[in-house]
């Protein structure tokens, strides 16, 4: 109980917290959906930092800051890389407050359940099989509750039905020795080998056929005896075996509690349709008894570690997932960039010319259509620092550094290499690139035909065995297999 009251001051202490930096550092942008959380995220973000003062930055060692730094360049891949980080931390501190605040709830509505008394149990329809039911009973004048396992037996036939479906169940014995006192039931077995064993008690206020003392010890001990018949087809011999029931003083405190427990099992009354409890023990201690409500903490404790530890790197692996798909959309763009450039620089126009010309064909094309290509918006930007006053060079620098592909720097690197010495064969080495590019591009598709031919096997295989089925059945069927 304590526990969970501080789990509830924990749980008060996160949401005033994640208010209180909301309230302070209000965000305006809403679209993004974790808003509410970033402040808190930011001001973890700003402790940790704190932290790490003076050391090497984790974020050079991090995929998803070469991601955004390549993608955005440095200035604006820093500042979503923060962004990034803060979403990531409120995102977390959201997950555990929320998981908290959930199980919190859970375990309050059932302490609010644990305050009903039972008096009865219902018993199972006819059919349904017997049931098992967990209870929790409390004795007056012991602090501590006992959990008990009660089998709800399944509601009875009538007579005629009872004569012909019900029979009875016997319990075994091990180790029946003359002479030995036993604490508790006797286990009887019904068969050693292929000799059948039956039972007859000789002593039936003290124990059963099956072996189960009657009422508790007592203090002395108690002599009881059984008729054992042990039969094979026709043979059988008989022998009356004679053994104690030990005293209420040779029985440890687990035994004493044992028969206690006992005897409360064998006062519950079986009724037509419900199992009515006893209210009072044999000594007249009042007996209460409640619902037994399972314990899920590990449950709980597991989702808050693990949903946190999953978004964490959930946020990740979506940037480099993203990534991945902006490098392969650009990888297969590349041909038909390169192709254009080159028919481009052949009707006359200069690298320059080409690459603007390039852009803005792009620039309108995407504002009319909506149209949106990761290569050619690499270049539209490239074309645009151009205009804006960059020199070529830094230009054609700035859109290698943000796409991390060697087709992509090899292009770069020869016309940087253009620039600075002049190639009179630029135009002849565009092309054997492009023609390269191109069969590349066809090496890729065969793959990935292959590959889909892979996969589609199994479908097939599966559609093949459906098929021999439905073809051999009618057969199957005639021979009466």
């Amino acid at each position: 109980m304590i526990l969970l009251w501080v789990l509830l001051g924990v749980d008060v202490t996160l949401v005033l917290w994640i208010a209180l930096c909301y309230l302070r550092h209000p965000i305006s942008r809403r679209e993004d959906p974790a808003f509410l959380l970033i402040p808190a995220g930011e001001a973890l973000e700003k402790l940790l930092g704190q932290r790490t003062a003076g050391k090497e930055p984790s974020r050079l060692r991090d995929d998803v800051y070469r991601i955004l730094v390549e993608t955005s360049g440095r200035e604006a891949g820093e500042r979503l890389y923060h962004r990034y980080r803060c979403r990531r931390w409120g995102t977390i501190i959201g997950a555990l407050t929320l998981i908290l605040t959930l199980y919190l709830v859970s375990e309050f509505l059932h302490m609010d359940r644990d305050g009903t008394a039972l008096k009865e149990l219902s018993r199972p329809l006819h059919g349904e099989g017997d049931r098992k039911s967990s209870v929790i009973l409390s004795i007056e004048g012991e602090d501590e509750s006992t959990e008990m396992m009660l089998v709800v037996p399944e509601q009875s036939l009538s007579g005629e039905e009872k004569d012909a479906k019900v029979s009875e169940a016997l319990q075994a014995l091990s180790d029946a020795v003359n002479g030995r006192v036993f604490t508790g039931d006797l286990q009887l077995p019904q068969r050693i080998g292929e000799v059948q064993i039956r039972y007859q008690s000789l002593s039936p206020g003290t124990i059963t056929n099956d072996g189960e003392w009657q009422g508790v010890c007592g203090e002395e001990r108690v002599e009881a005896f059984l008729r054992a018949s042990a039969t094979l087809e026709e043979a059988k011999e008989e022998c009356v075996l004679t053994f104690f029931r030990a005293a209420v003083s040779e029985l440890s405190e687990k035994e004493r509690k044992e028969q206690q427990l006992q005897g409360i099992r064998e006062a519950i009354v079986i009724g037509d349709e419900t199992l009515i409890l006893p209210e009072k023990t044999e000594d007249g201690a009042r007996i209460r008894w409640e619902k037994s409500e399972t314990d899920d903490s590990f449950l709980w404790a597991l989702l808050l570690v693990l949903v946190p530890l999953l978004l964490y790197f959930k946020e990740a692996a979506d940037y480099r997932h993203m990534a991945d798909r902006r490098l392969a959309a650009i990888r297969n763009s590349y041909p038909e960039f390169l192709g254009e450039l080159v028919i481009l620089i052949g009707a006359g126009l200069s690298l320059m010319s080409a690459w603007k010309r390039i852009g803005g064909d792009y620039r309108a094309e995407s504002a009319r259509s909506g149209r949106k290509d990761a290569l050619l918006d690499e270049v539209e930007k490239t074309a645009r620092e151009m205009e804006e006053g960059s020199s070529m060079r830094e230009a054609l620098e700035a859109f290698s550094a943000r796409i991390p592909l060697r087709e992509i720097r090899r292009f770069v690197s020869l016309l940087i290499q253009n620039l600075k010495r002049g190639d009179e064969y630029l135009l002849v080495r565009l092309r054997e690139m492009s023609e390269e590019a191109w069969e590349t591009r066809k090496k890729q598709v065969r793959e990935k035909s292959e590959e889909a031919d892979t996969k589609l096997l199994l479908p097939l295989m599966m559609m093949l065995v459906v098929v021999l089925i439905i073809v051999l059945s009618p057969a199957l069927i005639t021979m009466n297999l």
